[in-house]
This record gives structure tokens, C-alpha cells and sequence, in this order.
């Protein structure tokens, strides 16, 4: 028996009104990695509105993600998606040096 399970998706962020499927630009990119109930978001490129992050956040804990890591000029990220529901002040991620 083979098993394959997807770990690697491709994340593309679109501005109002424009999608993938309307072949539109996107304002920003990156790989994200999962890992059981953690993903790694890599090689980010580009800007994202708040309500852009927020809605990643969510479509993320939707697929069974509680833990995003990512990293940003040299220090890790590290967010539970849980603290996604909450305030706007809790919707950046806690910066930390090094891994947890």
C-alpha cells in the first residue's frame, strides 16, 4: 500500500475582486508546509492586509492547523491559531528568538 499525503501547499493572496481562477496577479506569495496540526509558512513575498492574515488564519485552523510558524529577519514566529479568534491586538504573532 502507498500513502501520499499533501504537505507543501502553494499560497498565492489576491486583491479584492481578483482570484486565481481569473489567471489575476497576486499581490504576494509563499510555500506553506504542514506538519500533523503545525504548518511553516516559507519564502513569503509580498504585502498582506490584516484582513488578508486574519482570513489565511482562519482557512488554516479550518484544515485542522493550531500552531503557524514562520520566519521574519532572523527570528521565529510562532502563533496559536486558537488566539486567532480574539482581539485585533492578538492577531500578530508573538516574536521569540529562536524555536519554542
Amino acid at each position: 500500500m502507498i500513502y501520499l499525503e499533501p504537505i507543501t501547499y502553494v499560497l498565492r493572496i489576491y486583491a479584492d475582486g481578483d482570484s486565481f481562477e481569473k489567471q489575476s496577479p497576486y499581490t504576494a506569495s509563499g510555500t506553506v508546509q504542514v506538519q500533523g496540526d503545525m504548518a511553516y509558512i516559507g519564502g513569503f513575498s509580498g504585502t498582506i492586509t490584516r484582513a488578508q492574515y486574519r482570513e489565511l488564519l482562519q482557512l488554516l485552523a479550518a484544515m485542522g492547523i493550531n500552531l503557524l510558524i514562520s520566519k521574519r529577519r532572523g527570528k521565529y514566529k510562532i502563533r496559536r491559531l486558537k488566539e486567532a479568534q480574539g482581539t485585533q491586538e492578538q492577531a500578530f504573532a508573538k516574536t521569540i528568538a529562536g524555536s519554542e
